[in-house]
């Protein structure tokens, strides 16, 4: 059984190749892809031929390694991938970077949908953060004048 380990963004710390069906198991770390894969779940990895808009894919640039959702199919093998909660930049890839791709139900155009409704919900959850932020900063202040 062939074992490495990278660490990067979304961290992919271990995998471990199967023999038989030559599908890779990764454990993976991060929580760019939450909450359809989270901190520490296991995942399977299988190769294909063709890859489709909304696929989560296991890609490689750099001797890194992530695992991001197709958000863009290109011309001549290229796509553009971005993780499910809008942290990242999208990134353009060619076929030859993709090392399989997690089959689940979130994949193709339903995967695509996933993806557009998750990354507003984060989006909209860090502004929101944000705001909260700005406003008890700004009522500590109003309560340290009173004082």
């Amino acid at each position: 059984m062939n074992t490495f380990s990278t660490f990067s963004k979304t961290n992919i710390v271990e995998a471990k190749q199967s023999v038989v069906l030559d599908d890779v198991f990764i454990k993976t770390s991060g929580g760019c892809m939450r909450p359809l894969i989270k901190n520490g779940d296991v995942v399977c990895i299988v190769k294909k031929n063709r890859y489709c808009l909304g696929d989560v894919v296991l890609y490689e640039i750099n001797g890194q390694k992530f695992l991001h959702r197709i958000i863009k199919v290109l011309p001549n093998k290229k796509y553009v991938v971005c993780d499910d909660t809008g942290i990242t930049e999208p990134v353009e890839i060619s076929f030859d970077n993709i090392i399989g791709f997690y089959p689940n139900i979130f994949n193709g155009i339903l995967g695509y949908m996933y993806y557009i409704v998750i990354k507003t919900i984060f989006c909209i959850a860090r502004k929101i953060k944000i705001l909260l932020k700005r406003l008890w900063w700004f009522t500590s202040k109003c309560r340290k004048k009173e004082a």
